[in-house]
This record gives C-alpha cells, structure tokens and sequence, in this order.
C-alpha cells in the first residue's frame, strides 16, 4: 500500500543475473500483479495507461493473476474491471479461487487459538485489528485507521467492540499501528510459538494469516494449477508482502514507489504507480523488444 514520487528506474545487469533472468528464447506466459501501490492507487483507481495495457497484454496470450493481500470481495471488482478469468490469490494467499466458477482452489484457516492469542496481544498493546473472511471484513479499534481502509479499497468495514466474537474464525487478521509496536507483536508471536505467519504489507500493516501463507507459495500453487513453469513469470509489487512473490517468479519488478528492502529484493525497479510503473514493465518486458526473457541457463 506504499507510494511515492517518480522513481529513476533500474535495469537488470549482467552482474544481477543470479537475481533473475538473462534475455534468452522463453517469453513470459503469466503476469502476476500486486493490487495497492502497484495496480491501483490509494483511491482505488487504475490509470486509463495500465488498464489498456493490461487488456494488450491478454490480448496477446499472456495471462494475467492478481495477488492481493485483499479479502476476495474486495479484489473482485478489480478482476472483473480487467475482464479477468483466472484464478484470483486473495488474503495475503490465504485464499485462492476461481471467481468465474466460485470454485475455491486453496483456503488456509488459521488455528483459533493462536489468533486469539495475537488478539489479546494486539488489544494489551491499544493497537487496531481488522478481521477479514473471503466475504466480509470487521474492524474494531480507531475509527479513523478503519476510514482509512475503507476509502483505500472502497469496501464495507463494519466497526464492532469485538472482532473475534463477530469474526470468530478469520482468514487473516490485520493489526495495525506504529512500526515499533508492530514489531514487538511479531517478537512475541515467534516467542509464543504460534502457529501463524505476519509479514507488512505497509509501515503501519501487519497480516496475519495461517503459518507458512504467503503470496509466493499461492503462486507456485497457481503456477501447477495452470500449467506455467515458474521462471516463465513475471512478478510485479510494491510491498514487503510481495517479496516472496519475487523469490518465486521468473523476473521481479518493484514499482518506484516501493521501500528501499522492496527494491533491493527485485531485478529491476520500475517508475512508480503515478508514473504507470505497470504499464513501463508490461510494455518493456511483454509488449516489448524486449519480451522475451528466461531464466540464466
């Protein structure tokens, strides 16, 4: 959910290699994509430029997956905006389905216990919680974090005193608040040995889902589901949430808006989301000369 200015854009070297591919004969034939920061901006719009180069891009073969640390219902009318027919990785990859079946391909439940025991965490420390199953998203905490959220992915966030009794089984739930505090959560979950896996999705966004979730396992479930080798992916995404993506993917590309451990961990960083970062790296590295890309031999 980052953003920044324009970002001066960084290509993949001949000394970077060991990061991701070499130009060589395989062209990419899947896209995945990371929603806020990356595809939309923070008023949950996509530019005229990324939405007409991502039709391009189906247009020419190449599949297309969104990957969002989202709930389901608020990722869908992003999915069917862009005419999408694929299966949608929600939930931090949490959640994987097919939307155009309503089929669900993987849900990963996080035990109760534990997500009890990072609640009270959370509520000892005054922090607020979001709580989120596929269809619905509950908040408790400050209403003005909440009104945040909800103007960023424009969807209902009912505010209770008590999210757990409202959500008693969640998908992921979001604790959010100051980094420090965010950190001293996570210190002790790993100290209690909970059985749950956090990563940022934003300096003051920590999500917490069922041990071992996250949007790069999700994709190489993906990937198998669809038939596509792994280093024939192109990933791009702007948040800590997204580095597992980039381990999994043929070439990973960080929007320009993306902290400085995004960007390290990509091969090349693209302009930022105001600049249609999306739209340089689809045209660069699908549309373009230089769209056939593969891993190092």
């Amino acid at each position: 959910m980052t953003r920044g200015s324009a970002h001066e854009t960084r290509e993949p070297a001949r000394d970077e290699e060991q990061h991701g591919p070499a130009i060589g004969d395989r062209p990419y034939e899947l896209v995945a994509i990371d929603l806020d920061g990356t595809l939309v901006d923070s008023q949950n719009v996509i530019s005229e430029a990324v939405e007409r180069t991502v039709r391009e891009v189906r247009q020419a073969g190449v599949k297309i997956v969104l990957v969002s640390g989202r709930p389901q219902v608020a990722a869908l009318p992003i999915f069917r905006q862009l005419g999408l027919a694929l299966p949608l990785i929600s939930s931090g990859g949490a959640q994987v389905s097919d939307p155009s079946s309503g089929r669900v391909i993987a849900h990963f439940q996080p035990p109760v216990a534990d997500i009890g025991k990072l609640v009270a965490l959370a509520r000892s420390a005054g922090l607020t919680l979001v709580y989120q199953t596929p269809d619905e998203v509950f908040g408790e905490g400050s209403a003005e974090i909440l009104d945040v959220l909800r103007a960023g992915v424009r969807i209902r966030i009912e505010q209770v005193e008590d999210g757990l009794l409202a959500c008693p089984e969640p998908i992921k739930v979001t604790v959010c608040g100051p980094r420090q505090q965010l950190d001293e959560i996570r210190a002790e979950m790993e100290r209690l040995g909970l059985a749950l896996s956090s990563v940022l999705s934003g300096p003051e966004y920590l999500e917490v889902t069922a041990k071992g979730v996250s949007k790069g396992r999700a994709l190489r479930s993906v990937a198998g589901f669809l038939g596509v080798s792994l280093d024939r992916i192109l990933v791009i995404g702007d948040a800590p949430n997204d580095i597992s993506m980039f381990a999994e993917g043929g070439l990973a590309v960080a929007m320009g808006n993306a902290p400085p451990e995004v960007q390290a961990a990509a091969a090349v960083v693209a302009p930022s989301i105001d600049d249609d970062g999306v739209a340089w790296a689809l045209r660069r590295f699908v549309l373009g000369p230089e769209s056939r890309w593969s891993s190092k031999e």
